[in-house]
């Protein structure tokens, strides 16, 4: 019997605690409301702000509003070329390098 009555109690205090925060988010809204105009969705007050790296969308929105215009006339740059010699110097270069780590 004294199970039961710690879980009702406790049961009861979860209960007291969620309605207490759903005030608190609904006075949150009207101060927050207040001051632009219009009311925050319920989503942004219980979520926390995004960590990390922003997505590649948010980056060339805001490349492209903080950089300057990009000449018309401007030329681009041209990729450059290995040749094969050089190509195999680094091949080669690079196999030794792991015959080595295997050592």
């Amino acid at each position: 019997m004294n199970t039961s009555t710690t879980s009702l109690q406790k049961l009861r205090k979860a209960i007291e605690i969620s309605e207490k925060i759903v005030a608190l988010e609904q006075e949150l809204q009207e101060v927050m409301g207040g001051i632009g105009g219009e009311s925050l969705p319920a989503s942004s007050v219980s979520t926390p702000a995004r960590r990390g790296r922003p997505p590649k969308a948010r980056q060339v929105q805001e490349t492209n509003t903080t950089a300057a215009p990009v000449k018309a006339g401007k030329k681009t740059r041209r990729k450059r070329v290995i040749s094969p010699e050089a190509r195999a110097k680094m091949a080669d270069a690079q196999r030794r390098r792991w015959a080595k780590a295997k050592r």
